[in-house]
């Protein structure tokens, strides 16, 4: 099985040392824990993340495609193993893009099975996205 992973992507009109200041901010607020915060190549973010059901309050579902399982979806039944990682870069000296990055797997909580790939509905990235930018302009 193979995926293929987009990044989300946005300009910010404020310069790099603004945003990477509320990037932290903005994986807080969303209920991400962040785990890697790489200064040379600007990079937030959790590698690791393990949860059930929901992020920050948001059903699973919202955020991942993990397939069916018994009638359910695996989203809302399974283990997940997340990753969300964004990276900066500046455009000129006054705006900067973020590029977000979602992988996940899901594996079975109450019996043995391996973790299968999941895909990303898209709406993490935007969810970033919008975050990230309310908390640049506070």
């Amino acid at each position: 099985m193979t995926s293929t992973v987009t990044p989300g992507l946005v300009t910010l009109e404020f310069p790099l040392a603004d945003v990477w200041r509320a990037l932290p901010v903005a994986y807080d607020s969303i209920g991400i824990p962040v785990g890697k915060m790489d200064t040379l190549s600007r990079v937030v973010g959790n590698e690791g993340y393990k949860l059930r059901r929901k992020l920050g309050g948001v059903p699973l579902t919202r955020y991942l495609d993990c397939g069916q399982a018994q009638g359910f979806k695996s989203a809302e039944t399974y283990e997940i193993s997340l990753s969300v990682l964004t990276q900066l870069q500046p455009v000129g000296t006054s705006q900067t893009t973020a590029a977000t990055v979602v992988q996940a797997s899901a594996k079975p909580v109450n019996f043995a099975g391996e973790y299968s790939a999941c895909t990303s509905t898209g709406e993490l990235e935007k969810r970033v996205a919008e975050v990230l930018s309310r908390e640049v302009q506070k």
